[in-house]
């Protein structure tokens, strides 16, 4: 029955409850409260919502990149020409050279540079930007424009940390995206 209810709320009725809250804890008109929910009464929203957001964020992840690409006429073969292994010694030392990349810098710049600077101002969000700077300046190597890229694949990969709680996916997406280059000439 509170199911059924909850579902038919609209934005006015939350914001009486809210109201209602806010007066029954006295809070002056610039306050404000963080409540946490019990997430049984939430768990049929959660579960759909959270289907859409999966099946949706690597297409978002995408578009977002390709269009600070696109703004900055960085292109995958500039990154291609410079760092691309040739021979099969190359490409396994490329690709060890991947999926340490991908280990020691999600541990490093999402595990604990983002809760670093999250601690220190005090913002998830800041945290989350702050990293993503810092982790785009590490690849100043690359050139103003790939540096620029990789500080939004920073942000996004901040984002899934933060999403998932573990560093363990953005290892695995850090691997595939650094090695995509050479798995793909692989695979033509």
């Amino acid at each position: 029955m509170l199911k059924r209810q909850l579902l038919q709320m609209t934005t006015s009725d939350y914001d009486k409850c809210a109201e209602r809250i806010a007066n029954a804890l006295h809070l002056a008109p610039d306050e404000s409260v963080l409540i946490k929910l019990d997430t049984r009464i939430f768990t049929p929203l959660v579960q759909p919502l959270q289907n859409v957001i999966r099946a949706s964020g690597a297409h978002i992840s995408s578009i977002i990149l390709a269009g600070v690409s696109h703004l900055l006429h960085a292109s995958n073969s500039e990154v291609a020409s410079r760092v691309l292994p040739r021979t099969p010694a190359e490409i396994s030392a490329y690709l060890l050279l991947c999926a340490t990349a991908g280990f020691c810098e999600e541990i490093i710049f999402r595990g604990y540079l983002q809760g670093q600077f999250t601690a220190w101002t005090g913002s998830a969000y800041a945290g989350l930007v702050l990293q993503a700077l810092v982790f785009g300046l590490a690849h100043g190597y690359q050139g103003a424009r790939l540096m620029t890229v990789i500080a939004v694949f920073g942000c996004l990969f901040g984002l899934l940390a933060q999403w998932r709680q573990s560093l363990r996916p953005g290892m695995i997406a850090h691997f595939l995206q650094d090695a995509s280059a050479v798995l793909l000439t692989l695979h033509r």
